[in-house]
Formats: C-alpha cells, structure tokens, sequence
C-alpha cells in the first residue's frame, strides 16, 4: 500500500509547470504519475483537481503525460486546476492496488494544496474512460464529475454525478450502436442527458 506521508514528500511546488514524481510504497513498489501545478497565485486559492486515466497498453514510464499535455492541459490550463495523470500499476483501472494508488494520491494532495473538495473530477481515454465510471460508481462522495473519452461503462450507468462523454461512431473498440442501449436505459432511470 501506498502510504499518504510518502507521497506527500513527492508532491512538487513549483506552478505553472509539469511534473513526474516517483512515488515507493510500504512493499517497495514503485509507483509513477505526472502533474500539472497552475501558477502559484492560482494554486493558493483552493484549486480544482483533474484527475487523467490512461488508456489500455503496457504501460510505460509516466504512461499519462501524454494524455495530460495534448488533451487536457489545452483545455483546463486557464482554469484553477491541478491535472494528474496516474500511471496503472499492471494495466487496470479497476484493482484494488490502483484503487489504493489513486485514493491515497488524491487524500496526499488534498492535503498538501488545499484543493476544493467539491471540484474533484476523474477524466479516463478508451480504458481510461472505463476506469472513471469505475471511480465514480466506487467513490460518488469524492468526485463532482467525470469526463469519459472514447469509452463507456461494462455495466450500468449508475453515476451520481454528471459525466461528460465523448464517443464516436467510428470508434473500433467501443461501438457506438453499443452504447445507445445503455444511455437509453440510463435515461429511463431519470439521469440527466
């Protein structure tokens, strides 16, 4: 397990800048993410955090980064955001480690830079996007939102919380005529469209 102390003497604190943290757990696992700090002045005023899962792969060195600087840090730079692109320990989203992982990065940054704990939004691409409805099912009182990019959930959509999808019909790993069921079946259910 990852222990909130030891990530915390990672966290960087320079804004308005990217970085790679490497982070050891009590078993001496390594773990990887990469952050986004906004300017100084923006950091100090309760920052929102944006969470950023990757894609399926074996994943390499701050697999994430990627993620974070062509999609979005375009976009959230001007905002008052933290961005963070976790590195999945073995590939999945969805196992207790990586579950461990991205909690305990999310209560070490909390702590260390005061983020508003009612913008906290998970973000994912392709398995990424499977991870966030992941998240958001398993923690609703923790993130305000999601935005699912070229992906949908294996189950139900069951979020509390508005989530923001992108898909397309050419997708060839997520067909789109696949996910019409489910948004309809959601929609039923009185989910906000």
């Amino acid at each position: 397990m990852f222990s909130s102390i030891a990530i915390q003497r990672e966290l960087p604190q320079e804004g308005d800048k990217i970085h790679d943290i490497e982070i050891e757990s009590d078993n001496q696992r390594c773990a990887r993410a990469t952050i986004y700090l906004p300017e100084e002045n923006k950091l100090k005023q309760q920052p929102a955090l944006i969470f950023i899962l990757h894609y399926a792969g074996q994943p390499t060195r701050f697999y994430g980064r990627p993620l974070l600087e062509s999609m979005f840090l375009p976009v959230f730079r001007k905002y008052n955001a933290i961005l963070v692109a976790p590195e999945s320990i073995n590939g999945q989203w969805h196992t207790e480690e990586n579950e461990s992982f991205v909690m305990t990065l999310i209560e070490s940054i909390q702590e260390v830079y005061k983020i508003n704990p009612a913008k906290i939004v998970i973000g994912g691409y392709s398995m990424g996007a499977l991870g966030t409805f992941h998240f958001l099912n398993s923690y609703p009182d923790i993130f305000s939102a999601g935005i699912a990019l070229a992906g949908f959930p294996s189950g139900e959509m069951n979020p509390t919380s508005p989530v923001h999808l992108l898909l397309s019909k050419n997708d060839e790993v997520f067909e789109y005529k696949c996910f019409i069921p489910k948004y309809d079946d959601a929609k039923d259910k009185g989910y906000k469209n």
